[in-house]
Protein backbone atom coordinates (compact mmCIF):
# COMPACT_ATOMS: atom_id res chain seq x y z
CA UNK A 1 0.00 0.00 0.00
CA UNK A 2 1.18 3.54 -0.76
CA UNK A 3 0.05 6.58 1.20
CA UNK A 4 0.67 10.24 0.41
CA UNK A 5 1.24 12.23 3.57
CA UNK A 6 -0.15 15.75 3.48
CA UNK A 7 2.06 18.02 5.60
CA UNK A 8 1.59 21.56 6.84
CA UNK A 9 4.84 23.23 7.98
CA UNK A 10 6.36 19.76 8.29
CA UNK A 11 3.55 18.39 10.46
CA UNK A 12 1.44 15.47 9.23
CA UNK A 13 -2.15 16.58 8.65
CA UNK A 14 -3.60 13.44 7.02
CA UNK A 15 -2.84 10.64 4.57
CA UNK A 16 -4.31 9.79 1.19
CA UNK A 17 -4.19 6.13 0.17
CA UNK A 18 -3.01 5.68 -3.42
CA UNK A 19 -4.68 3.11 -5.65
CA UNK A 20 -2.97 -0.29 -5.50
CA UNK A 21 -0.19 -1.16 -7.96
CA UNK A 22 0.26 -4.44 -9.77
CA UNK A 23 3.06 -6.74 -8.70
CA UNK A 24 6.52 -5.58 -9.85
CA UNK A 25 5.61 -1.89 -9.94
CA UNK A 26 6.94 0.75 -7.54
CA UNK A 27 6.91 4.52 -7.18
CA UNK A 28 10.32 5.90 -8.26
CA UNK A 29 9.72 9.63 -8.16
CA UNK A 30 7.37 12.56 -7.85
CA UNK A 31 7.13 15.85 -9.71
CA UNK A 32 4.74 18.16 -11.51
CA UNK A 33 4.74 16.63 -15.00
CA UNK A 34 1.80 18.58 -16.43
CA UNK A 35 2.49 22.01 -14.92
CA UNK A 36 -0.77 22.16 -12.94
CA UNK A 37 0.87 22.72 -9.54
CA UNK A 38 0.06 19.20 -8.29
CA UNK A 39 2.72 16.57 -7.64
CA UNK A 40 2.37 13.51 -9.88
CA UNK A 41 3.96 10.07 -9.44
CA UNK A 42 6.35 8.13 -11.68
CA UNK A 43 5.96 4.37 -11.44
CA UNK A 44 8.37 1.80 -12.85
CA UNK A 45 8.32 -1.94 -13.41
CA UNK A 46 11.99 -2.86 -13.03
CA UNK A 47 11.46 -6.30 -14.55
CA UNK A 48 9.93 -5.09 -17.81
CA UNK A 49 11.34 -1.56 -18.18
CA UNK A 50 7.83 -0.10 -18.37
CA UNK A 51 7.17 3.33 -16.86
CA UNK A 52 4.03 5.34 -16.34
CA UNK A 53 3.20 8.76 -14.91
CA UNK A 54 0.19 8.91 -12.65
CA UNK A 55 -1.29 12.39 -12.90
CA UNK A 56 -2.67 13.40 -9.52
CA UNK A 57 -5.16 16.08 -8.48
CA UNK A 58 -4.83 17.06 -4.81
CA UNK A 59 -3.25 13.68 -4.04
CA UNK A 60 -5.85 11.60 -5.85
CA UNK A 61 -5.14 9.60 -9.02
CA UNK A 62 -6.63 11.32 -12.07
CA UNK A 63 -5.18 9.58 -15.15
CA UNK A 64 -1.99 8.04 -16.44
CA UNK A 65 0.50 8.58 -19.25
CA UNK A 66 2.52 5.61 -20.48
CA UNK A 67 6.17 6.36 -21.18
CA UNK A 68 8.27 4.50 -23.75
CA UNK A 69 9.60 1.17 -22.51
CA UNK A 70 13.34 0.67 -22.30
CA UNK A 71 15.32 -2.41 -21.33
CA UNK A 72 15.34 -3.54 -17.70
CA UNK A 73 18.92 -2.23 -17.26
CA UNK A 74 17.56 1.34 -17.43
CA UNK A 75 16.07 2.87 -14.26
CA UNK A 76 14.67 6.23 -13.24
CA UNK A 77 17.21 7.76 -10.85
CA UNK A 78 15.83 11.26 -10.53
CA UNK A 79 13.10 13.78 -11.27
CA UNK A 80 13.75 17.47 -11.91
CA UNK A 81 12.90 20.43 -14.10
CA UNK A 82 15.94 20.38 -16.40
CA UNK A 83 14.63 23.13 -18.73
CA UNK A 84 13.28 25.48 -16.05
CA UNK A 85 9.83 25.47 -17.68
CA UNK A 86 7.80 24.40 -14.62
CA UNK A 87 7.39 20.79 -15.78
CA UNK A 88 9.33 17.85 -14.38
CA UNK A 89 11.60 15.64 -16.48
CA UNK A 90 13.30 12.30 -15.74
CA UNK A 91 16.88 11.10 -15.66
CA UNK A 92 17.51 7.44 -16.45
CA UNK A 93 20.66 5.46 -15.68
CA UNK A 94 21.76 2.22 -17.34
CA UNK A 95 23.10 -0.02 -14.59
CA UNK A 96 25.12 -2.12 -17.07
CA UNK A 97 26.73 0.51 -19.33
CA UNK A 98 26.64 3.48 -16.87
CA UNK A 99 24.99 5.61 -19.57
CA UNK A 100 22.68 8.44 -18.51
CA UNK A 101 19.93 10.20 -20.42
CA UNK A 102 17.62 13.04 -19.45
CA UNK A 103 14.10 12.48 -20.76
CA UNK A 104 12.59 15.87 -21.53
CA UNK A 105 8.82 15.69 -21.12
CA UNK A 106 6.11 17.99 -22.41
CA UNK A 107 2.90 17.61 -20.40
CA UNK A 108 4.18 14.22 -19.25
CA UNK A 109 4.88 12.96 -22.79
CA UNK A 110 8.43 12.23 -23.94
CA UNK A 111 9.59 15.07 -26.21
CA UNK A 112 13.27 14.18 -26.59
CA UNK A 113 16.29 12.80 -24.78
CA UNK A 114 19.59 14.42 -23.87
CA UNK A 115 22.52 12.04 -23.47
CA UNK A 116 24.91 13.11 -20.73
CA UNK A 117 28.65 13.00 -21.08
CA UNK A 118 30.03 9.62 -19.99
CA UNK A 119 30.75 9.00 -16.32
CA UNK A 120 33.69 6.92 -15.19
CA UNK A 121 33.03 3.50 -13.67
CA UNK A 122 31.82 3.64 -10.09
CA UNK A 123 29.92 6.93 -10.46
CA UNK A 124 26.13 7.17 -10.31
CA UNK A 125 23.45 9.82 -9.94
CA UNK A 126 22.67 10.27 -6.24
CA UNK A 127 20.33 13.25 -6.41
CA UNK A 128 18.69 16.01 -8.44
CA UNK A 129 18.13 19.64 -7.45
CA UNK A 130 18.73 23.23 -8.50
CA UNK A 131 22.02 23.84 -6.72
CA UNK A 132 22.88 27.24 -8.22
CA UNK A 133 19.42 28.86 -8.24
CA UNK A 134 19.13 29.25 -12.01
CA UNK A 135 15.81 27.38 -12.30
CA UNK A 136 17.40 24.34 -14.01
CA UNK A 137 17.86 21.00 -12.24
CA UNK A 138 21.45 19.88 -11.61
CA UNK A 139 22.86 16.49 -10.59
CA UNK A 140 24.71 15.21 -7.55
CA UNK A 141 27.02 12.35 -8.49
CA UNK A 142 28.62 9.95 -6.06
CA UNK A 143 31.44 7.47 -6.49
CA UNK A 144 31.65 4.17 -4.64
CA UNK A 145 34.83 5.49 -2.94
CA UNK A 146 32.90 8.37 -1.32
CA UNK A 147 33.75 11.16 -3.77
CA UNK A 148 30.87 13.50 -4.60
CA UNK A 149 30.44 16.19 -7.22
CA UNK A 150 27.65 18.47 -8.43
CA UNK A 151 27.21 18.71 -12.17
CA UNK A 152 25.68 22.08 -13.02
CA UNK A 153 23.45 21.80 -16.07
CA UNK A 154 22.02 24.39 -18.46
CA UNK A 155 18.92 23.12 -20.29
CA UNK A 156 19.98 19.56 -19.48
CA UNK A 157 23.52 19.99 -20.80
CA UNK A 158 26.63 19.78 -18.59
CA UNK A 159 28.22 23.21 -18.03
CA UNK A 160 30.57 22.82 -15.03
CA UNK A 161 31.12 20.91 -11.83
CA UNK A 162 31.68 21.54 -8.13
CA UNK A 163 33.60 19.00 -6.05
CA UNK A 164 32.12 18.32 -2.64
CA UNK A 165 34.17 17.43 0.43
CA UNK A 166 34.49 13.74 1.19
CA UNK A 167 34.95 14.21 4.93
CA UNK A 168 37.13 11.99 7.05
CA UNK A 169 35.45 8.76 6.00
CA UNK A 170 33.99 7.32 2.83
CA UNK A 171 31.49 5.33 4.93
CA UNK A 172 28.97 8.15 4.49
CA UNK A 173 26.86 7.85 1.36
CA UNK A 174 24.07 9.98 -0.05
CA UNK A 175 20.84 8.09 0.59
CA UNK A 176 19.30 6.37 -2.38
CA UNK A 177 16.44 8.31 -3.84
Amino acid sequence: MHVIWILNNGVLQYGIEVKPMSSGWRVVGAGDFDGDGNADLVCENSGTGQRVIWLMKQGVYSSSIALPTSGPAWHVVGVGDFLGNGESDLILENLVTNEHVICILNNGVLDHGIELKPMSAGWHVAGVGDFNGDGNADLVLQNANGQRVIWLLQNGVYSSSISLPTGSSNQWQIADH
